[in-house]
């Protein structure tokens, strides 16, 4: 058993993902069965399952061969193979499914996962890049969250998203209509964080996202922005990875954190993020965009577990071993950065907590206290401004009129920026809020 953390420590469990994908390339059926059988048990019938995926990897899938959750899934990855095929609307990931979450390993996963994952693991990438995202009560920002990565040349969004209060709701569903998004009802039990179970989901559950070659693996207030030498492109960014690493050893890239601070605002005030907050402090922790394929879990969320012999680098394409991701004294902004919008208002960071206070998982990291406002904030000053490039604020601003063009969008994400104040008082009435912010002030502390 590994005695390192579990943020660190590579994930072990029943089945060998990195074992039955070298038997599946080799079409090794003894192999592969030997990779898929938990130990001490053996189904008559998982040798007919190795034997169709072995002979017919993907297509066509043979009606009841798989447990009914996974058959769905395999079926729509065979369609994918013979033909092109819009990404779905809405999906569903049930509680069931918190497993996918690989918080201890593979022990949840089933022979019918790992064969299924197996199979996607074949189909070849036509489209560039899509996000993966997670929100919840964030409808004022979710047209800037997706204009500003559209405006980066990411095609689509696979956005997890559950119990909104504020009206998320019908905007998500405009943009799942219109094409511009897949929309997850991310069923919370509050046994797994729903960020790990979110990225588990979309890397080993949905065929659709195989369509693209990289994912960018973040949360609703987490912006990519390359460094100016890319033209805030992550085509560009990708093309000069690919020609740096041209064995394709590079599997994904991590960038650090940049947090951004609020002057301890009160109010919310109008505008987007970008324009109101523009002064930060650095940050050491990391979101990543990441092939795939190339993945065998997103448990540790901030960065992803590879497959044996690739790497992961920085914004420099400088590698980066698994081990010191978490233990690096400084951040790194060479080639680009996150934009993390955290403290916000003090009336958003209500928002933020009270969506938090209701996850029953162990340590609730999402329930801060609200004095982690002021001692995660910060002061502006002229040593530690950001300002927005106004390059990249046009393209935002121009994603954004189009975006309220399609329809039903406008009139949907309208209704969310009025029902503001509602949304509050049902946290918490305006005279409490406001002692909880006096009584709480207190000098920003490290990070």
């Amino acid at each position: 058993m590994d005695a390192r953390p579990w943020y660190i420590s590579r994930v072990t469990a029943m089945f060998d993902l990195v074992e039955a994908r070298i038997a599946f390339a080799a079409q090794d059926r003894a192999r592969l069965l030997r990779c898929v059988q938990a130990p001490g048990t053996y189904a008559p019938e998982l040798a007919a399952k190795v034997d169709a995926i072995v002979n017919f990897p993907i297509a066509p899938i043979r009606p009841c061969l798989f447990t009914a959750c996974y058959e769905e899934c395999l079926t729509s990855a065979a369609q994918m193979r013979r033909a092109p095929e819009n990404p779905p609307q809405f999906l569903k990931a049930p509680a069931s499914l918190d497993f996918i979450a690989d918080l201890g390993g593979f022990e949840g996963w089933s022979a019918e996962l790992l064969l299924t994952r197996l199979a996607l693991d074949t189909l070849k990438p036509r489209r560039r890049a899509a996000v993966v995202g997670t929100m919840r009560d964030d409808g004022i920002y979710i047209l800037e969250w997706i204009a500003h990565h559209r405006a980066l040349g990411f095609e689509h969004f696979f956005i997890y998203t559950n119990d909104n209060a504020d009206l998320s709701d019908r905007l998500l569903g405009c943009l799942a209509r219109s094409g511009i998004a897949t929309v997850v009802d991310n069923e919370i039990s509050g046994q797994v964080p729903p960020e790990a179970k979110a990225f588990g989901h979309a890397l080993n559950l949905v065929p659709a996202l195989r369509d693209y070659e990289w994912a960018l693996f973040i949360d609703s207030d987490e912006f990519l922005v390359p460094a100016p030498r890319f033209e805030y492109s992550v085509d560009a960014v990708l093309s000069v990875l690919e020609g740096a690493f041209p064995s394709r050893d590079a599997a994904a890239v991590c960038y650090d954190w940049l947090w951004f601070v609020s002057d301890f605002v009160y109010e919310r005030r109008p505008g987007l993020l970008c324009e109101r907050f523009q002064h930060a402090r650095s940050h050491k922790l990391t979101k990543c965009i990441a092939r795939p394929r190339d993945v065998l879990s997103m448990r540790r969320q901030h960065f992803p577990e590879v497959a044996p012999g690739l790497r992961i680098v920085d914004s420099l394409f400088q590698p980066l071993r698994e081990e010191e991701i978490f233990e690096r004294t400084s951040a790194e902004y060479g080639g680009g950065r996150i934009n993390h919008y955290w403290p916000k208002s003090f009336q958003e960071f209500s928002v933020k907590k009270a969506r938090g206070a209701i996850l029953g998982t162990e340590g609730n990291l999402y329930d801060r206290p609200f004095s982690t406002f002021f001692t995660w904030n910060g002061y502006g000053t002229t040593q530690n401004a950001f300002p927005t490039d106004p390059q990249m604020l046009a393209g935002i601003q121009e994603e954004i009129a189009w975006l309220r063009s399609l329809p039903g969008v406008s009139e949907a994400a309208d209704d969310i920026d009025r029902s503001f104040p509602q949304l509050l008082e049902k946290i918490c009435e305006e005279n409490t809020l406001r002692t909880l912010y006096i009584a709480n002030r207190a000098e920003p502390g490290p990070l």
